[in-house]
């Protein structure tokens, strides 16, 4: 895996170091330019995000309302709830800490938390908790609360894990090398969701796991500042 990309929006992050926005012109063909004028240009990330994950939250959700029945799934006591809660937040916190460790030890997270940071820009305090939530919710209610459980009848539990699993860092595939490491994470946190599903039988620990990894590690690449991470100039090692 080539850590250096040769061109696109992660060599001008590189290259100048104060970068404000990284525009994708393969994403912009994809919007309309109607849409553009009335919304701004770059289009706001909370914006993008509520169009894009609403629908699927509100699918995933009667999905699993009325198709697969995870949605209240079997009676859970409350001590059982804040079982799976509290599995769901050991696991998000075992994961921010390997993200972050993988920034500041190889190349490639390091210049994809880079290009995130530019292309997200500011993001306030309740946009973050927005965006995770909606993200986070959304694609559970889809791949562990739906997809998964369906698969499972299927092919089997250990099968439908996979698959859905692989199809979920798909999801997460962006044509650019520098998102390459992304798409592997991705993947990764989609067998770990899938398998908190399988041993709870429940979707309270793989979204809880989802929206707290995203809100933390939103907060982390936008605010790296006020935490005290190192400066992420083309000439930090």
């Amino acid at each position: 895996m080539d850590p250096y990309p040769s061109s696109g929006p992660a060599l001008a992050a590189m290259t100048d170091p104060n970068p404000t926005f990284v525009s994708d012109s393969n994403i912009d063909r994809l919007i309309d330019p109607e849409l553009r004028a009335e919304i701004g240009n770059p289009v706001p990330v909370t914006f993008a995000a509520t169009v894009v994950y609403l629908p699927l939250l509100l699918a995933g959700l009667l999905a699993s309302l009325f198709w697969t029945k995870t949605i209240p799934g079997s009676f859970v006591s409350p001590a059982a709830a804040a079982v799976e809660i509290a599995a769901g937040a050991g696991v998000a916190l075992f994961l921010v800490a390997a993200t972050y460790a993988l920034e500041r030890c190889l190349k490639p997270f390091e210049l994809l938390a880079r290009e995130f940071r530019a292309i997200l820009g500011h993001l306030s305090r309740r946009q973050i908790v927005w965006i995770a939530m909606l993200s986070g919710a959304a694609e559970e209610l889809v791949f562990r609360g739906t997809l998964q459980p369906w698969m499972g009848g299927l092919i089997g539990p250990t099968a439908a894990l996979i698959v859905t699993s692989l199809v979920f860092g798909l999801l997460h595939f962006v044509p650019d090398r520098v998102f390459l490491p992304w798409t592997i994470f991705a993947t990764a946190v989609g067998f770990i969701c899938g398998g908190l599903f399988s041993v709870f039988g429940s979707v309270i620990p793989p979204t809880i796991t989802h929206t707290l990894l995203n809100a933390i590690n939103l907060e982390l690449i936008v605010n790296r500042d006020r935490w005290g991470r190192r400066d992420a100039s083309p000439g930090a090692g």
